[in-house]
């Protein structure tokens, strides 16, 4: 769960709706930004932090293709290095965001997770399988399907990852 800085931020959720407001403050507008003005916007503890305690890094995201169709998979691939001079289990979290969909959807959504032991300075590589059906979601005609279109995976130690590549679903 995600713990906030102040009980106004609540409910305070990794999945949530974009608000379509910038938290940053932009120089067109500073009246349509969202933003606290004595605590930053994200939570205090992300969705997945503290799940160890040791330490560790990402490579960047490697993509097996950018581009996804239906009967295929992508396959996205990370490099774990246990940066502590202790053994750590480290929870590897994949999400994906869908950037145009015919209703609102979340800015992330959860959709793998994997356990690694590392020994002290071990490395490791974790891929996942991405495929059509991780897509889906309730369309606005009711319908259970994917729609075409550009998505961002994201893998990392906790919901606030940025280590991010595109790719694109053809149907």
């Amino acid at each position: 769960m995600s713990f906030p800085y102040s009980v106004g931020q609540c409910p305070i959720s990794y999945n949530e709706f974009s608000t379509g407001r910038p938290a940053k403050v932009s120089t067109h507008s500073k009246r349509f930004t969202s933003r606290y003005i004595d605590i930053p916007n994200n939570p205090y503890y992300c969705f997945g932090y503290g799940l160890s305690y040791s330490t560790f890094t990402y490579s960047d995201i490697q993509l097996s293709n950018h581009t996804l169709t239906m009967n295929n998979k992508i396959t996205a691939r990370v490099m774990i290095t246990n940066d502590s001079d202790v053994e750590g289990v480290e929870t590897v979290q994949l999400y994906i965001r869908d950037l145009v969909g015919s209703v609102v959807r979340p800015v992330k959504e959860l959709k793998g997770i994997q356990k690694v032991l590392l020994k002290p300075h071990e490395s490791k590589e974790i891929s996942f399988d991405i495929s059509e059906d991780m897509l889906k979601f309730v369309r606005r005609d009711m319908t259970f399907d994917s729609e075409d279109g550009q998505f961002v995976v994201f893998i990392g130690h906790d919901s606030s990852t940025e280590n991010q590549q595109e790719f694109v679903l053809i149907k």
